[in-house]
């Protein structure tokens, strides 16, 4: 019940999450699921932060030195990135096992409520723990996902705001 209700609260995070693709005439539609009703989560993030958008002619334009360190950062994001998902990917392949160990192992964890002493190390106290431990990191990881993705969501939105023309005559007129 336990693994069922995290994997449950986990995929309630994960549909939310909008992934949409973009056309080249400028058309959005959202992403199709795949055979199993998976979407790319991946594409949810380069929606809302295009590196490619990072490098511009505009950015060509910059001094040298404007440039290289631009383009460092720009190598350094998607490095940082895969190594946090592959990271990720190995938790939650641990994830699994230990989930597996968990069960094959209840039936002893119960067993230990019927005894009158502690057992260090194991037992019902310390294999509940771990259950909810390994549990709820799904769903801590996907709703962290989720804020991240609203998060760059409503960055992209305060740049076409601050991008916008009528905010920039504004903002000139009160430097004047």
């Amino acid at each position: 019940v336990v693994i069922d209700a995290t994997n449950i609260l986990a995929k309630i995070f994960y549909n939310n999450i909008n992934s949409e693709t973009k056309s080249a005439a400028g058309t959005t539609t959202a992403s199709a699921p795949g055979t199993e009703g998976e979407k790319s989560i991946s594409v949810g993030l380069v929606d809302k932060f295009n590196p490619q958008e990072l490098m511009t002619q505009s950015t060509y334009q910059l001094d040298p030195y404007t440039f290289i360190f631009m383009t460092l950062i720009i190598s350094a994001i998607p490095l940082y990135m895969t190594y946090i998902f592959f990271s990720v990917a190995l938790l939650f392949v641990a994830r699994v096992v230990s989930l597996w160990l968990a069960m094959i192992i209840s039936p002893l964890a119960f067993i230990s409520y019927t005894v009158s002493f502690d057992i260090p190390g194991f037992g019902h106290k310390e294999w509940w723990d771990d259950l909810l431990k390994t549990a709820f990191m799904a769903p801590v990881f996907v709703f962290f996902l989720y804020i991240i993705v609203m998060f760059t969501d409503f960055l992209k939105t305060i740049t076409i705001y601050t991008n916008s023309p009528d905010l920039t005559s504004t903002a000139n007129l009160m430097q004047h």
